[in-house]
């Protein structure tokens, strides 16, 4: 459904998880922006401008203040050593710790856990929506048809062990974010945020939500089983430039200097990106 596989830990959690283990120095800073990294390899211009111009488009789209820094970790190895799920069955390619306000990311999960760290500037909201819009604001989605029948008023209110718990959650959750998103925009995401943030009873958040969205959660995944499509493009998205497509083959010219804001690196693998409707 979507690229990579990261959550929203508590402080707590994300201490257990890293042991001992010591935390690289901070050796990039950016506007908007401190980065170690896991790795000895140089973190490219262009990585850096991505990281900054994601928090500022995200700043926006989310209604949360870019005033104060967000801490990176960024690796390839050594991330999961900071993302514990083994109790869930997988291993995290990233997290955010919203204690410590703290993301461990790779190249594939960076967006999805500055989605949480940008966003929880203002608060956290209940795990349905929170890991919904953290997956349906960068990526391309694809609601598996086996996950047709599943409600979204399953999954509200639960406790993030629970939601984790439920492999169909992240799926359903994305997909019916991503139509709230179409439907009604982003700013009724932004003010359930607000107003009915992690913790909050599922009496509240369920009366809170039809207060904003002006029907209850049930008319809405109504409507949604019943027109939404199965697929959407990603809404926030920088893609690497290209220099020619004849059909066939693509073409891209570089002169790699790292300083260079066209230059990307290190890639654990290349960005990519498909246009659904296209296919």
């Amino acid at each position: 459904m979507v690229s990579g596989r990261g959550m929203l830990l508590s402080g707590a959690a994300a201490v257990l998880a890293s042991g001992c283990q010591r935390l690289p120095d901070v050796t990039y800073e950016t506007e908007h922006a401190e980065i170690g990294t896991f790795f000895d390899a140089p973190l490219c211009a262009g990585n850096l401008a991505h990281i900054d111009e994601m928090i500022e488009d995200l700043g926006v789209a989310l209604d949360s203040p870019l005033d104060l820094k967000h801490r990176i970790y960024w690796g390839v190895e050594g991330v999961a050593d900071f993302c514990d799920f083994d109790e869930f069955g997988f291993e995290a390619d990233g997290c955010h710790t919203s204690r410590a306000d703290r993301s461990f990311v790779t190249l594939s999960s960076l967006v999805h856990e500055l989605v949480h760290a940008v966003g929880q500037r203002v608060a956290t909201m209940d795990p349905f929506f929170e890991e919904g819009a953290a997956y349906a604001l960068p990526g391309h989605i694809i609601l598996d048809p086996e996950h047709l029948g599943l409600l979204p008023s399953t999954f509200v209110g639960r406790s993030y062990e629970e939601y984790l718990d439920k492999d169909a959650a992240s799926a359903v959750a994305t997909h019916f974010v991503r139509f709230l998103i179409e439907e009604h925009g982003l700013a009724p995401l932004n003010e359930l945020r607000r107003r009915a943030h992690y913790g909050s009873s599922r009496d509240r958040i369920l009366e809170v939500f039809d207060d904003i969205y002006g029907m209850s959660l049930a008319d809405l995944e109504t409507s949604w089983s019943l027109r939404a499509p199965l697929a959407y493009n990603t809404i926030i998205e920088h893609p690497l430039p290209v220099e020619q497509w004849d059909g066939d083959a693509l073409t891209v010219q570089r002169t790699l200097a790292c300083d260079d804001v066209a230059t990307w690196g290190p890639l654990e693998s290349g960005p990519v990106s498909t246009d659904f409707h296209e296919q």
